[in-house]
């Protein structure tokens, strides 16, 4: 596996993340004109991504780098790196919204 494979993976997260957020709160409310424009939103909201995924990501890159000397194969690796990214994200978004009601 290459290292490109882990930046990819980050790039890519960052950049979806944000449409995807959208799209789940279009979905939740009923009343679409309350939901902020992505085309508004976006920057700030890659920004904070940016920042917030930093600690995550370099997490990932240490498993990352001992699963790339280990004998596993590529779609194990794969599985465990997304997950911990998954588990990464939702634990950061509780903790960062743990005050907020």
């Amino acid at each position: 596996m290459k290292w490109s494979f882990a930046f990819f993976h980050w790039l890519l997260t960052l950049l979806i993340a944000p449409l995807t957020s959208q799209l789940f709160q279009y979905l939740k409310i009923k009343n679409s004109h309350l939901i902020v424009g992505l085309a508004e939103v976006y920057p700030i909201a890659l920004v904070f991504s940016f920042v917030f995924s930093i600690p995550v990501f370099c997490i990932y890159l240490i498993v990352f780098s001992i699963l790339k000397r280990s004998k596993l194969h590529k779609n194990a690796i794969k599985v465990i790196l997304i997950t911990l990214a998954t588990t990464g994200i939702i634990l950061s978004i509780r903790l960062i919204f743990s005050g907020v009601s």
